[in-house]
This record gives C-alpha cells, structure tokens and sequence, in this order.
C-alpha cells in the first residue's frame, strides 16, 4: 500500500511533530505512524459521512502484549489525528474495565488479572456499544498503573470523531454473544519478541518502583536491590503475562487489520495490513 503526501504537510510533519513531545523515533513518525493514522483517517472520514446514524465515532483498538508500547502508540495516534487532521479524540484504556483488586482477592483470582475473568466483560460491551452509537458523556472509572488498581476518579467520553480503545483484551474470547473485536472499526496489533517484551516489562516494573511515591502499589519494593526487583518482576512476567500473552493474545492476533513489528529499541521494523 503506498501513501502520498502533499510537500507542505511533509514540512508540516518535519517541523512541527517534535513541539508534540512524543515518545517515539521521528523517523518512525514519518514513514509509519503518519502514513498509517492517514489511511484510518479517511477510513474514519468515510464512515462518518455514510453513517445513517449521524456522527458517530471511529473505534480504533490497539493491542498486544503487557509493555509493548500500546499507551505510547495511542497517545502518538491521538496528537497525530489532533494535530494534523484535526480530529476530536479520547483515548479508554479497558483496565478500566477490570475488576478492583479486592475483588479479585475474593474470586482468588488475584494473578489471574488480565484474564479473560478478570474483567468485567458486560460493562465494557455496555460501553463500546454505547460509544458506537455515538451516545455523549459517556463515563468509566480511571485505572492507575501507580496504584495498580481501578481508582474512583471519572473519564469522560463526549463521542469523539476518533475513539482509541487501548487494551490488552480487545481481541479475547468472551463468554458473551458479541466480542469486544466485532465493535471495531480498525484493530492494530504489536508484535514484538518474547525477549523484547519481557525486557520492556523488567524495565516498567523497575522504573514504577524507582518514581513510587507513598501511595504508590510499587512503594512496597523500595530500598530492594535491583536483582531482587528484577527477579520479582521476572516472576510476575513468567507466570502471568507470558501465559496470557500466549493464551489469549498473541493466538488471536489474525483478528486484527494491521500488524506493527517492533524491534527491541522500540522502533518500528514494518507493518502488515489483513486485507
């Protein structure tokens, strides 16, 4: 698939992305991240104009793997679509949709979070269902990876042009008649090595712990040597998100659209499009 660019919005992106402050390869920027969200632009486009039911938003899910970059990739998304195409966005997280943490200690499901289990699958339905048809002020329970746990701040959702769906989960299988996949629109998966992905979640789980504040889940693990923290961390990615990853992500990644292949440092080696 080839895209074309006016010369003046290739200066536009040259000079004007880095004022963005993304945590992204500028190059990266260029040639895949801008490229891309232009096609799903004019998909968005297309549909808003051909939809009977007026302005509806464009559901865009990225997912992949615990650390595998999918918060980066939706903010990068978000100030592209923002900055050059002049869209109105929000980004949801479906942690917000998991079960709070005393809840899950009471199922004994606690290292089963992430799990299909874990979440609670008809409120997020209920949600994406809602969002689809475009229903404003639309609102879900914030989820911090500082406390490790759905907290009881409100987001709001005002059926934005583009709504970035930022998940783990979107392409599970639920015990429910529709899946969360089949509400949307465009679903970009990160693949990445195992190697890659458990180094980048040693280094999540190092850096929460090092920035922990006295409120912070992570607080517990301060003063530990590194080799302990990265032993804990270890564990936590064997036992719980390497087997999830394997059960239930990385299986289903055909039901995504495209394909974004990482390499270790993050930068983008290519993308595959299901067509």
């Amino acid at each position: 698939m080839d895209f074309y660019f006016r010369p003046d919005l290739r200066r536009f992106i040259l000079s004007d992305l880095p004022e963005m402050n993304l945590m992204v390869d500028h190059k990266d920027l260029v040639n895949a991240y801008v490229p891309l969200a232009g096609y799903i632009n004019m998909l968005a486009t297309l549909k808003r104009r051909s939809s009977i039911l007026g302005d509806v938003p464009y559901l865009l899910g990225i997912t992949g793997s615990v650390a595998a970059g999918k918060t980066v990739m939706s903010k990068t998304f978000s100030r592209i679509f923002a900055k050059i195409f002049k869209k109105n966005v929000d980004i949801i997280s479906t942690d917000s949709f998991l079960k709070k943490n005393n809840e899950l200690i009471n199922e004994g499901i606690i290292d089963r979070k992430g799990f299909p289990e874990s979440y609670r699958i008809n409120d997020m339905m209920n949600f994406l269902k809602m969002a689809r048809l475009g229903i404003k002020n639309l609102k879900v329970y914030e989820y911090s990876h500082d406390v490790y746990d759905v907290t009881d701040n409100l987001i709001s959702i005002d059926s934005p042009e583009i709504l970035i769906i930022d998940g783990i989960n979107i392409l599970f299988d639920f015990n429910v008649p529709v899946m969360p996949y089949n509400l949307m629109d465009f679903i970009i998966f990160i693949r990445s090595d195992e190697g890659c992905l458990e180094r980048w979640y040693i280094k999540r789980f190092l850096d929460l712990v090092k920035n922990a504040g006295s409120e912070s889940f992570y607080s517990r693990f301060v003063g530990m040597d590194e080799k302990t923290l990265k032993n804990i961390a270890l564990n936590v990615w064997s036992n719980i998100n390497l087997k999830n990853y394997r059960e239930n992500i990385i299986k289903n990644i055909f039901r995504s659209n495209a394909i974004i292949e990482k390499r270790c440092d993050h930068s983008i080696e290519s993308i595959y499009f299901r067509i």
